[in-house]
Parts: C-alpha cells; sequence; structure tokens
C-alpha cells in the first residue's frame, strides 16, 4: 500500500483551489440564470446582470487576495516560488469572467434598451489589470526572495 506524499501544504492548497472553482462555477452559473428570468422590462435584466457579476467579482478577489496571503506563508515555509502563479492564475481566471459579463452586459444594453454607441471598456480595464497582477506578483517574489535569504 502506497502513502499519500502530500504535504499539509498541499493537501490544504488544494482543498482551497477545489473550493474557489466550485465557487467560480456557482457564480457564472447564477449570471447565466438571468437568460431564463422573466422580468417585466430589460433594465431590470441589466440590473440582475450587473448585481450577478458584482456577487462574482468580489467572491472572485477576495479568494485571490486570501490565496495570495496563504501561499505568501506556504512559499516562507516551503521556498518553493511556483506556488506564486496560484494566486496569479485565479485572479486571471477571475479578470477574464468580468471582461466576459462586463461584454455581455454592454451587448445587451446595446441591444434592448439604447445603442449610443458607446462601448465596453472591460476588455482594456482587464488587459491592465492582469499586467498590474504580473507585476505585484514580481514585487511579491523579489521581496520573498530577500526575506528568506535573510533568515538563512
Amino acid at each position: 500500500m502506497k502513502r499519500n506524499n502530500l504535504t499539509p501544504f498541499t493537501k490544504i492548497t488544494l482543498g482551497y483551489i477545489i473550493l474557489f472553482v466550485m465557487g467560480i462555477i456557482y457564480y457564472q452559473y447564477q449570471f447565466n440564470a438571468v437568460f431564463n428570468l422573466t422580468l417585466p422590462n430589460p433594465k431590470a435584466y441589466v440590473k440582475q446582470y450587473e448585481s450577478s457579476s458584482a456577487n462574482m467579482f468580489v467572491m472572485g478577489y477576495g479568494a485571490s487576495i486570501i490565496c495570495w496571503l496563504w501561499v505568501n506563508y506556504v512559499v516562507y515555509k516551503t521556498k518553493h516560488f511556483y506556488w506564486l502563479l496560484l494566486p496569479l492564475a485565479f485572479a486571471t481566471v477571475v479578470t477574464y469572467f468580468q471582461i466576459m459579463q462586463s461584454e455581455t452586459i454592454t451587448t445587451y444594453t446595446k441591444k434592448f434598451i439604447k445603442n449610443d454607441g458607446s462601448f465596453s471598456v472591460g476588455f482594456i480595464f482587464g488587459i491592465l489589470f492582469i499586467l498590474f497582477l504580473c507585476f505585484t506578483t514580481l514585487i511579491n517574489y523579489a521581496v520573498l526572495r530577500a526575506i528568506i535569504n535573510r533568515r538563512k
């Protein structure tokens, strides 16, 4: 019989990944469920879309921040810096879904409420935010590297 070689850090992180994925799937399902509602006017749909999108935004980035704090502790204890990619991946996935939801809300508003020639800046915001996340991860790596080297 083989023993499980997973460390406690790995087990907790894998559990966290599963919870994060389940939360993202739930909120994405909630966003898509708005299409099945029968609401009296199109503005009510937009309000429901925005509410669902905001819920996913808060949950996703909140989970990413908690993951970032946990991963900093894991890296400090294990000295494995590849864990820093996990919160970056979480935040990138949330940003991708945020871009798609922003585009859906803008398209629906143009189609059913009014088309005033406006466009969604969600894509531009998303790309800039992902670049900001990468820059923050590099700074985090440098700070953790300095702390770990000083600890030796």
